[in-house]
């Protein structure tokens, strides 16, 4: 998402083309994440805190997928309207913004899963 919010505010299409590229690889991984996650629900039938953890890694996996879909939109507008910006400079800030609040709750949201922390 900060990749694809800096090809949006600086019309840079290598950025932009970057994003869109690794996409696909993103999406491999969530595939994988995901069909991981049926495996253990399928074949180890967890109970109560295993559940918890699987069923969150789900959440998790989709929330991933839709944030990777939104940076793809993203860079793909940034794309469509090269060599012009395609966002005005009165609002520039108002997305510079938005996307940083984006990385902050993806970071966020990474150390409470690697942390096992909620907190």
């Amino acid at each position: 998402m900060d990749r694809a919010t800096q090809a949006l505010l600086q019309a840079d299409l290598v950025l932009a083309e970057d994003v869109i590229a690794e996409h696909t690889h993103l999406a491999t991984m969530g595939a994988g994440a995901e069909e991981s996650s049926f495996m253990l629900l399928a074949l180890q039938a967890p109970v109560a805190g295993n559940l918890r953890s699987v069923v969150g890694s789900l959440q998790n996996i989709a929330d991933a997928e839709r944030m990777g879909a939104h940076a793809l939109h993203v860079a793909k507008i940034a794309r469509r309207r090269h060599p012009e910006h395609a966002l005005p400079d009165e609002v520039k800030g108002d997305f510079a913004d938005m996307g940083r609040i984006a990385v902050e709750l993806g970071n966020s949201a990474r150390n409470v899963v690697l942390s096992g922390d909620p907190e």
